[in-house]
């Protein structure tokens, strides 16, 4: 965590040389949105209760946006509970999620 906090920093320091500070406002948003994204995607890999969804999570000024398919509310409830584990995450949009049961084979 510090060595990629340390990255990002010197990222930014060598970008923001010579923007106007609202230019380095904005890449600065750009930036954090698409590390929280990348954040929120690896989380949704690893955790085994979401395998098998068609789900992107993208972060858009702060605001988690979920779109996809999910099989259950379960599902869209640990999406929600991921994006709130993420520093810096404002708000979550999950009304572009659909829920499609899935029918087991017996």
């Amino acid at each position: 965590m510090k060595i990629r906090n340390g990255i990002l920093a010197f990222i930014l320091s060598m970008s923001l040389l010579g923007l106007s500070p609202i230019a380095q406002a904005s890449v600065l948003s750009l930036l954090t949105d698409s590390v929280n994204s990348g954040i929120i995607n690896t989380k949704m890999v690893a955790n085994h209760s979401l395998s098998g969804i068609d789900v992107n999570a993208t972060v858009i000024n702060g605001i988690a946006v979920f779109s996809g398919q999910v099989n259950s509310k379960a599902q869209i409830e640990e999406l929600i509970h991921i994006a709130r584990s993420v520093s810096g995450i404002r708000g979550i949009n999950v009304s572009k999620l659909r829920i499609t049961p899935q029918i087991s084979s017996q």
